[in-house]
């Protein structure tokens, strides 16, 4: 049996990656390289950064091809964060919408990689 403990996403400029990401996650992450930045978020799973330039085997995969899924507590957090990400000028993708899964939206980052946030939710999608 194994565990998933990380996920590592190929970026173009570390420098505003870390930017973004230590406001998103109110944390900061850690430098294990001048190509490598990580952030913990539970004691079971990290994102990892790697500049997409020092990749080997190289990669052509960008951002956008899939997403980094964060849950919430309920709407009003969900709300709150998307209300804050916006204010920080973060691209948006979906607006908050109830979809059969939960109430949701996406944003993407500075690569293009899309961010879902999401909570279960009573209301009925349509």
């Amino acid at each position: 049996m194994f565990t998933i403990d990380a996920v590592v996403l190929y970026v173009k400029d570390l420098d505003k990656t870390e930017q973004f990401y230590s406001a998103l996650f109110s944390t900061t992450g850690s430098r294990f390289s001048p190509t490598f930045l990580s952030f913990e978020l539970s004691q079971h799973l990290s994102v990892h950064f790697k500049l997409a330039s020092a990749v080997l085997p190289e990669s052509e995969v960008t951002g956008g091809g899939g997403e980094l899924v964060l849950a919430t507590a309920g709407e009003s957090e969900l709300n709150n964060l998307f209300n804050e990400w916006i204010k920080w000028g973060v691209s948006v993708v979906q607006e908050p919408s109830y979809l059969p899964f939960g109430y949701t939206f996406v944003v993407a980052d500075p690569d293009n990689h899309r961010i879902r946030v999401w909570c279960k939710s009573m209301h009925k999608s349509l």
